[in-house]
């Protein structure tokens, strides 16, 4: 509760130094907590062997991640809080937001637990575990497509002022690449040397999770390229259209997971996920932008095409690199990676990159 309490009182600052998108500071701050987390928790139980010593740890750690924040942002930012008259329109829209955003939050949820839960009551916890196994390297793949995605709003809602249709359309379809190269990077990396980073991780038994996972990545990829409009609606105020379109998924979902279930077994919950994905982020939400938010999908699909392109054309090179084999799983497996990796990236950059893109490559590498 103390922690939640300390939270709650940071979480202006927070959204002061995010509006002024200093994400460097934001960033190190979060990564250094991170580390010294474990790294206390670990030397305090060896004193002190207690449920209450790691959480006191936890609360001490987002105290100082707090004052750091606040001094930040009193300091080097010069905000200062003051209260003043209660602004009844702007309560009404972050009221809009807030109860969008929690449906969100409550639709996925039941969209990414329902399946191992069904599963788990019709064919036991073996099955439910495979499926899990699957689900855990989608959300790996989520976790790391989704790095911009927290980064995006304040840029957003600054281009969004101007009431500028092209370069909304601009910053939209920018994003959508630089998500693209990532995301097939991960997918194809994924499709190509998945069943041995399966293996690796969960052993023999487990050869159905490669194909849950890839089942959920595969459509998925159009949402994360598509981050931006997320962005986008919750920069209008349009959030709403989203939770809409996900609860009315999570629930088909649940129908087809079940009949589905019965038919093919995790799979079979993989392909229902899959086929509720494309239906909801891939068709509907594509519709809400090029209908609602005024942008051009055809054209984006065109600007992307060519990196996806070469991510397909990536597999066969995958198929030879698999070639080479090593007694040494691991040493095997990071190989395999590095090659692809290397050759995707080379790929990319001779085939796919704009002018523009090139340029900022040459700025980050000239920083260095």
């Amino acid at each position: 509760l103390a922690n939640l309490i300390i939270s709650m009182l940071n979480y202006v600052h927070l959204a002061v130094i995010t509006a002024h998108e200093r994400y460097v500071f934001l960033k190190s701050a979060n990564l250094i907590t991170l580390i010294m987390q474990p790294v206390m928790v670990i030397a305090v139980i060896q004193k002190l062997p207690f449920a209450y010593s790691i959480v006191l740890v936890m609360v001490l750690l987002n105290l100082v991640l707090s004052a750091v924040r606040w001094f930040y942002s009193r300091k080097r930012l010069h905000c200062r809080i003051k209260f003043h008259y209660l602004d009844k329109d702007l309560l009404k829209g972050m009221l809009k937001l807030t109860i969008a955003t929690f449906f969100v939050a409550i639709a996925d949820q039941i969209f990414w637990k329902t399946d191992q839960l069904i599963i788990g009551a019709m064919y036991g916890t073996e099955d439910a575990a495979t499926y899990s196994v699957g689900a855990q390297i989608n959300s790996m793949y989520i976790n790391m497509a989704c790095v911009l995605g927290g980064m995006l709003l304040p840029t957003v809602t600054s281009v969004l002022e101007e009431k500028n249709a092209n370069k909304t359309f601009e910053l939209f379809a920018k994003i959508g690449r630089l998500q693209s190269y990532l995301v097939a990077l991960v997918l194809f990396g994924t499709i190509a040397f998945g069943k041995e980073f399966i293996y690796i991780i969960a052993g023999d038994g487990f050869e159905e999770a490669y194909y849950v996972a890839i089942l959920i990545m595969i459509p998925y990829a159009i949402d994360l390229i598509q981050i931006c409009g997320g962005s986008i609606l919750q920069a209008r105020n349009w959030y709403g259209y989203r939770a809409k379109v996900l609860g009315i998924a999570a629930v088909l979902n649940i129908v087809l997971t079940i009949i589905l279930v019965k038919i093919m077994g995790i799979v079979g919950a993989a392909l229902s996920t899959s086929i509720t994905i494309f239906i909801s982020n891939g068709l509907i939400m594509n519709i809400i932008y090029h209908k609602k938010c005024g942008l051009n999908i055809r054209m984006f699909w065109e600007k992307v095409s060519k990196i996806w392109i070469i991510g397909i054309l990536m597999l066969p090179i995958a198929a030879v690199i698999n070639l080479i084999q090593f007694d040494m799983k691991i040493v095997q497996f990071g190989i395999h990676v590095v090659l692809f990796s290397v050759i995707y990236c080379l790929m990319m950059y001779l085939f796919a990159m704009s002018d523009d893109e090139k340029q900022m490559l040459g700025k980050l590498y000239v920083r260095r």
